[in-house]
């Protein structure tokens, strides 16, 4: 593992949790009470591959804040934020990148003031625009959309999403009050496509069929131009939406990790062109191995809980699968004579065994994909890089925060990357005294 030096600098931070996500502590881990490190350090790599970490938490940050929670990065930006626990709304913290460090610029505050409106579960950043998800909001769920503005050095808030009439919260069949979850997760693309993920989108006799709805903040404001259902099934539970990702090509990757099999859900994912109006085709387990049967505890292997795209590959995680030890599935992208395919290239495993909860979130950047085994001690990000001969995909990497406290930090729970930088958050840290304070960490790749 790596063995990294720390020098104190400066800095800030804050994160949550969500009731549909894994929130038991990470397995492997001792209880003890850690010494409460430096704030904002650079961890400098000192066994020759490179690797720099920018180790960041809140300073005046509490017992269960779970800083770290929904991450991103694009460029010289990085956000996170909080979903609003322990009495406080959600916030997210933004870092830009000059002078060889991560440095706070803003803190962006809920425009709801509601303690449960998980503003910053998911956020998202392309350029110099941002959204932000609080499927919390109003008990539908929003999203709110940012601009950096050059001539205040600041970011600006320039917009709810409208959403569609059919999103709203409903009563299921046992007398439920079912909220949509609009905001789930979001993704925003260069071209300045949206799609938002409403899983839980459903009607009294068929439940949390799962939704994407679609904008395009730099042609239609914040009026959506259309919403997307599962074209495998709009009657059964498929969580249609669970997460969504849009690359600058304007692929779109919708991941429905209950779907296929009402009582194994397998789950899929389906892949579309032009910013969502086309649907290229489906994927699932199956696509490694035609006879794959599920073994596990979950009923689900998960499969779509993590969705990436950028440029020619695709990748899917399966976060439960073989006793949620984890997988990521990866696939290529192809187009010729504006027909479009996708193909199962390859599957990756973790290091380590059973309960790793490999593929909970996975990033792509041109040929370099990562992922974490969040629940494996303290957490760890893999780092893979295509090898451009048949060997494909190739480990090169596997990394950990320099500081941890020993107690199931769960590093890698949320993670982005854009370049040779990738974020993780560790939203279980325990920072001194205080349990569940959360931090991240920001690795430079050579």
């Amino acid at each position: 593992m790596k063995k990294l030096i720390l020098i104190p600098i400066l800095l800030v931070f804050i994160f949550s949790c969500s009731p549909d996500e894994e929130t038991q502590a990470p397995t492997n881990t001792v209880q003890t009470t850690t010494p409460e490190p430096e704030p904002d350090t650079i961890q400098t790599d000192t066994d020759g591959d490179g690797v720099v970490e920018y180790f960041r938490y809140d300073d005046d940050g509490s017992f269960n804040d779970q800083f770290g929670w929904g991450v991103a990065i694009d460029g010289n930006w990085a956000a996170c934020g909080t979903l609003g626990v322990s009495g406080k709304p959600g916030k997210v913290f933004v870092y830009s990148f000059s002078n060889d460090t991560w440095s706070q610029t803003q803190v962006i505050n809920s425009p709801n003031s509601g303690y449960t409106d998980a503003f910053g579960h998911r956020v998202s950043i392309s350029g110099n625009y941002m959204v932000v998800g609080a499927y919390g909001t109003r008990s539908v769920g929003a999203v709110y959309a940012y601009e950096f503005d050059a001539s205040l050095g600041k970011w600006t808030f320039t917009g709810e999403l409208v959403i569609p009439i059919d999103i709203d919260e409903y009563t299921d069949s046992d007398g439920n009050t079912i909220n949509p979850k609009f905001g789930v997760d979001v993704s925003i693309n260069s071209s300045r496509d949206v799609a938002v993920g409403a899983y839980y989108y459903g009607t009294t006799a068929h439940p949390k069929q799962g939704a994407v709805v679609m904008y395009n903040i730099a042609s239609s404001g914040m009026n959506s131009i259309r919403t997307i259902y599962s074209p495998d099934s709009h009657t059964r539970q498929s969580n249609f939406g669970i997460s969504v990702a849009i690359d600058d090509n304007g692929t779109l990757v919708v991941g429905a990790y209950t779907e296929t099999d009402p009582i194994i859900n397998m789950g899929n994912v389906f892949v579309y062109s032009n910013a969502g109006e086309t649907l290229i085709g489906s994927l699932s387990p199956t696509d490694a191995n035609p006879s794959y049967t599920y073994v596990g505890t979950k009923n689900s292997d998960g499969f779509g809980h993590g969705v990436a795209v950028d440029g020619n590959y695709i990748a899917v995680g399966a976060v439960w699968e073989n006793y949620q030890q984890g997988a990521v599935y990866i696939y290529q992208k192809t187009s010729q004579a504006g027909t479009h395919s996708v193909s199962f290239v390859q599957k990756l495993v973790p290091d380590s065994a059973n309960n790793s909860f490999f593929g909970r979130r996975v990033g792509t950047s041109g040929d370099i994909l990562t992922s974490a085994a969040w629940k494996h001690n303290d957490g760890e990000v893999y780092v893979y890089v295509n090898s451009g001969e048949s060997h494909g995909f190739v480990k090169q990497h596997v990394l950990e925060q320099a500081t941890r406290s020993g107690q199931g930090d769960a590093l890698g729970h949320g993670i982005d990357i854009d370049g040779h930088n990738i974020i993780a958050g560790a939203y279980y840290h325990t920072i001194g005294q205080n349990d569940k304070q959360g931090s991240i960490s920001i690795f430079r790749l050579p």
